[in-house]
């Protein structure tokens, strides 16, 4: 028994020993690198930034703590030290030199991380009369016509505004408003900033709707097919009736934009089954409204 106590006394000395000495050995090699290091920096001149990395200061006091460890350790602690697993400095030193990107850590399976550092800037989205969209890019074609007077055509006012206001600020917007012919909101020939400043001319514009007219949405289609960028979606909004081969017509654009158009029937539903059409065909959806007289 006083044997077996005597060899524990001893084997715990020993690695009390060994930590110590290990611990000193590594201490004294960052010293000395860092000492290197003020060295470099007083022969190099003024304004030059040496950088020294932890992990290359532990790899260069490997060969060290071998050499004390071969000098005189005892052989108990010797033989601790021999059974240990080996720590692979390289690949420490590679992933501390590593350069990934935001991008690289997304196809490592960390894209939420990705998403969240690069700040979102993700698609947004509105809605228009009820019907949500999502996307960067929205059209609207919006009838005008005479049948829209008085309280139909102050809540497409009211709607268009609400929905451009609803825009995230890196979100651009067109409007299109027709009745014989199409025209776009303050004659604008190109994509519209969701801005404050965008907005508030848009509201300043939608503002001055007037209804007269017939109903030819074909016409306010044509415009924005010239629209480049194309629209990601595209509000459609209508409260009389137009001919089947108009519907065709404006399917055969939608081709072309490569977007939902998302069909809104206001007030009257004499055109339910070609908006239902549009809608289903384009990849968007329907919805009718109740209101004005």
């Amino acid at each position: 028994m006083l044997a077996w106590a005597t060899r524990a006394v001893v084997l715990g000395l020993s690695v009390s020993l060994f930590l110590h000495v290990f611990g000193s050995i590594v201490l004294g090699s960052i010293i000395v690198g860092q000492r290197g290091v003020a060295q470099g920096r007083a022969d190099e001149g003024v304004g030059t930034t040496v950088s020294v990395s932890p992990v290359e200061t532990l790899a260069e006091s490997a060969p060290a703590t071998a050499a004390a460890r071969s000098g005189g350790l005892p052989q108990a602690v010797a033989s601790l030290i021999d059974d240990a697993p080996p720590i692979d400095l390289s690949a420490l030193v590679s992933l501390e030199n590593s350069s990934t990107s935001l991008s690289d850590a997304a196809d490592l399976g960390f894209g939420d991380l990705a998403g969240g550092l690069d700040g979102g800037g993700g698609a947004s989205g509105t809605s228009f009369f009820g019907l949500q969209a999502r996307g960067s890019r929205f059209a609207y074609v919006v009838d005008t016509s005479g049948s829209m007077l008085d309280d139909r055509i102050e809540r497409l006012r009211v709607e268009l505004v609400q929905s451009i206001d609803a825009l995230d600020s890196n979100a651009d917007f067109y409007v299109v408003r027709y009745s014989n012919e199409a025209s776009a909101l303050g004659q604008m020939r190109k994509w519209v900033d969701a801005t404050p400043q965008g907005k508030s001319w848009a509201g300043r514009n939608v503002r001055q709707l007037r209804a007269s007219g017939g109903t030819q949405p074909i016409t306010g289609f044509r415009l924005i097919q010239g629209l480049a960028p194309k629209p990601d979606a595209v509000f459609f909004m209508t409260d009389g009736s137009f001919p089947p081969s108009m519907a065709t017509d404006i399917l055969r654009i939608q081709q072309t934009l490569d977007a939902p158009v998302h069909c809104i029937t206001f007030g009257a539903e004499d055109s339910t089954g070609l908006m239902r059409r549009i809608a289903s065909e384009s990849g968007g959806q329907y919805r009718h409204v109740a209101g004005g007289s």
